[in-house]
């Protein structure tokens, strides 16, 4: 009896240990449409939330937002990386977006650009139009 109360306690200790260093492995993490539009006070709030949530990843696009407010959010409309036709760039949003991941690096956040969305808000980006 002995020995199996040890060899059981051993054996979910090892398990125990696994799931530890599984965990330590892992991440959470978040989309935002919009973040190239973000004045820099409101990154602030998006990143220290993150970080403080033990997120790790934000996902974001370069497709242009027009709107002023999205979402509840006031934000810098913004077009597109390519607005008419595949190949032809409108920096912009590679600009805002350098902003942006200055500051997800100082709260050690990891960025995830999406280059283009198939299912974009607005319809579908550049791709989107061409394919179909």
């Amino acid at each position: 009896m002995k020995f199996f109360s040890i060899s059981a306690l051993a054996t979910f200790s090892a398990l125990a240990t696994s799931h530890v260093a599984q965990a330590t492995n892992s991440f959470a993490g978040s989309n935002l449409y919009y973040a190239a539009g973000l004045s820099p006070s409101e990154r602030v709030t998006l990143f220290s939330g993150m970080k403080s949530a033990g997120m790790k990843v934000l996902r974001v696009w370069l497709d242009g937002q027009s709107t002023a407010s999205t979402k509840g959010t006031a934000i810098t409309s913004y077009p597109s990386l390519e607005t008419s036709a595949v190949g032809t760039y409108d920096d912009t949003v590679l600009n805002l977006l350098d902003d942006v991941m200055i500051d997800a690096n100082e709260y050690g956040i990891k960025l995830l650009i999406s280059m283009h969305s198939w299912n974009a808000l607005s319809g579908g980006d550049i791709y989107g139009q061409v394919i179909l």
